[in-house]
């Protein structure tokens, strides 16, 4: 089958999926998108050199967003990180993630960004799971490695995304944001999410527990919101967020 028209993007609303979809190669991905959030760096970064082909063989105009590794994010489970490829010894493990101020964290944050500078990512996404509960010792964890070690001058024209998942309420959460400089990443298809939506905003458009497959009154009002940003980046992580990436670029353009 041919592939579809590709969509239309700009550099202040752009549209892609959360992952590649399954068994599509990235050439002909980009044939049709232009923005893709790397979601397999949460687990593993890749080596330097395979980050820079990414890079040669994907378009010009090609956009990409990664996940920040798990070892600054993520606390080592008792078997051990899952998907992660290389040998960390004990103490690196106790060290790892919750943003704690240790040798661990700070060198896979380095990394982290080695890769999205490699890359030229618009964005680093900050996936932190439902253990890191919304305690003060947390905020403080994430304050200290927002303003010492992802500093302004290592993040550059980077933006960092936070997308919290457990405890924390979303509205609760907007000063630690602002003292943080990130993007809070939100769901727009979950109504407490969709109104804190700013005039910049990374967009995950997944299920939710009312909403369990996006129609296309959904995605006509997702295109109205997306219309009305000064700046977003959303990225469809449905079933079949390849066909709904492409639905919602075409709502886009009809609305104007």
């Amino acid at each position: 089958m041919a592939d579809p028209m590709q969509v239309p993007a700009s550099p202040a609303r752009q549209i892609g999926c959360a992952g590649l979809p399954p068994g599509m190669a990235r050439d002909r991905y980009f044939k049709t998108l232009k923005l893709l959030e790397v979601d397999g760096t949460l687990a593993q970064l890749p080596k330097t050199s395979v980050v820079r082909k990414w890079r040669r063989d994907a378009p010009d105009d090609a956009r990409f967003a990664i996940a920040a590794w798990q070892l600054v994010t993520h606390r080592a489970p008792r078997k051990g990180y899952p998907g992660l490829k290389e040998q960390l010894a004990p103490e690196q493990l106790a060290e790892a993630g919750h943003f704690r101020d240790t040798a661990t964290v700070r060198a896979a944050a380095e990394r982290t960004f080695e890769v999205a500078r490699t890359l030229d990512a618009e964005a680093v996404v900050f996936h932190t799971p439902a253990d890191f509960t919304p305690s003060a010792a947390n905020r403080d964890a994430m304050r200290r490695f927002f303003t010492e070690v992802a500093t302004a001058e290592v993040r550059g024209a980077i933006r960092c995304v936070w997308r919290p998942l457990g405890l924390w309420q979303l509205d609760g959460v907007t000063d630690l944001v602002a003292e943080c400089g990130l993007v809070l990443a939100l769901n727009p298809l979950a109504a407490d999410e969709a109104a804190l939506v700013g005039d910049e905003a990374y967009l995950r458009v997944a299920p939710t527990g009312a909403v369990t497959q996006v129609d296309e009154g959904h995605l006509y009002d997702l295109a109205d919101l997306v219309a009305g940003l000064e700046r977003a980046w959303v990225l469809l992580g449905t079933a079949n967020k390849w066909r709904d990436a492409q639905r919602l670029g075409k709502a886009l353009a009809d609305l104007g």
